[in-house]
């Protein structure tokens, strides 16, 4: 699981294996593999792999990626 954080940058990114989630706004969305996101830059969230599966993504960043930790809303 990921802390709650943004990116400088979009980070478009395709779920290639497992299911991985995202809690934007309160609400968690799940990502299968074969599924496709794209959060904008600096977007307050949660993020990781649904419990008890491994998942492996395939994400995008102009520049050098980052996650940078916010404090819970």
């Amino acid at each position: 699981d990921n802390p709650y954080h943004y990116h400088t940058e979009a980070s478009p990114t395709i779920v290639l294996k497992g299911t991985f989630y995202a809690v934007v706004n309160g609400k968690r969305i799940d990502y299968p593999a074969g599924s496709f996101y794209d959060l904008p830059g600096k977007f307050e969230h949660f993020s990781g792999c649904v419990d008890g599966e491994d998942c492996l993504l395939f994400q995008y960043q102009d520049g050098p990626f980052d996650l940078v930790p916010r404090s819970e809303p």
